[in-house]
């Protein structure tokens, strides 16, 4: 077991035992019908207030992850992805926000965004799912050479529009 964030001295320990991008709704009734438990963690405790984050989380993601030409996808939306991630304690999954983060920095052409947050998501990826995983070394690759990536300037050069 590893842990995503530090832990500090007598904080409670949980794990998730139901998919945290569901609804509060269907997190309950997956639980109560698999182990007959109330979860009380701290996102169950906020109820269906959560829900509005995993349907922007979502929103967010399918914008970022859109690379066809007319794209809206931003670092703007990136940023707030990362944020999102961390205001609803996903901690656990973070190499998704910091790698839609680095993939949309590297989009539009930032070397210095593309490589923090590569490297978070190899950070996180490790965490998740081991150091040898190839999520790590996806990030890595994309943390030693930005511009060799096909993701390199794709939505900044699709933005160019060239009148002749």
């Amino acid at each position: 077991m590893r842990a995503a964030r530090p832990i500090a001295k007598d904080e409670e320990i949980t794990i998730s035992y139901a998919t945290p991008y569901n609804p509060y709704n269907v997190r309950q009734e997956y639980l109560q019908e698999a182990f007959r438990f109330t979860c009380t963690c701290s996102r169950c405790q906020k109820g269906e207030a959560t829900d509005q984050s995993l349907i922007e989380i979502h929103d967010l993601q399918q914008s970022l992850g859109n690379w066809a030409a007319d794209s809206q996808a931003s670092v703007k939306q990136a940023e707030r992805l990362v944020k999102v991630y961390l205001e609803e304690e996903l901690d656990g999954f973070l190499d998704y926000a910091y790698g839609h983060a680095a993939l949309t920095y590297n989009s539009m052409g930032s070397q210095r965004g593309t490589v923090k947050y590569a490297q978070l998501a190899a950070e996180a990826a490790a965490l998740r799912n081991g150091p040898q995983s190839s999520d790590v070394k996806t990030w890595t690759d994309l943390m030693s050479d930005p511009m060799a990536h096909s993701s390199w300037r794709r939505r900044k050069d699709q933005a160019v529009v060239v009148v002749e």
